[in-house]
């Protein structure tokens, strides 16, 4: 029955039912045989015509669409329906992501997305001073401070920033930004 389910999840019909109408069973001598009648309803194709996100309040719904990569009236893919909740958690936007849920309004079919943002800003770092040696004129400040926004605007895009002075001589300064869609920074 599970593969017969799977079939038609594949062919665009995750709605699909089986039941059992008839179990015989037929005797002969010590052995026994089993013959089930199955009766598969395959319900109607599934098509996404919309998708519903729900528990994003600062991140665009736009930007949590454009990650599943599914379009509208797309017919339902059971491989791409289960990739959206990974594609999601990658964002590491969200402190939580649900598989995905079919639904059904007004004859048309959809996807239900639900999400809990996460805490997407960080900030850390330490700052000193150092006193002037013997023979110096000044004391220098010295530290580290990372700074980093996950979520800028709510469309998913990063921003890093990083400072560093270990000593009088030495200053270190990265930036680093990136955008939804683009692997690695830019």
């Amino acid at each position: 029955m599970d593969r017969l389910l799977a079939a038609d999840d594949a062919a665009a019909h995750p709605l699909a039912s089986a039941t059992i109408e008839d179990i015989d069973v037929r005797l002969h001598g010590d052995d026994a045989e089993a013959f089930v009648s199955l009766r598969i309803d395959e319900g109607p194709r599934f098509i996404i015509s919309e998708m519903t996100v729900e528990g994003n309040s600062t991140t665009s719904a736009d930007v949590i669409l454009r990650e599943t990569r599914i379009g509208k009236d797309e017919p339902f893919d059971p491989v791409k329906v289960a990739d959206i909740r990974p594609r999601l958690e990658r964002l590491n936007l969200f402190s939580s992501v649900s598989d995905p849920a079919l639904y059904v309004r007004n004859d048309k079919g959809g996807l239900l997305l639900r999400i809990a943002e996460g805490n997407t800003n960080v900030f850390d770092g330490v700052v000193g001073y150092q006193p002037p040696r013997a023979g110096e004129d000044a004391g220098y400040v010295t530290g580290l401070v990372n700074v980093s926004f996950r979520n800028l605007f709510g469309s998913g895009r990063r921003f890093d920033a990083r400072w560093e002075r270990a000593s009088r001589s030495t200053t270190e300064l990265e930036l680093r930004a990136s955008s939804p869609g683009y692997s690695g920074y830019r």
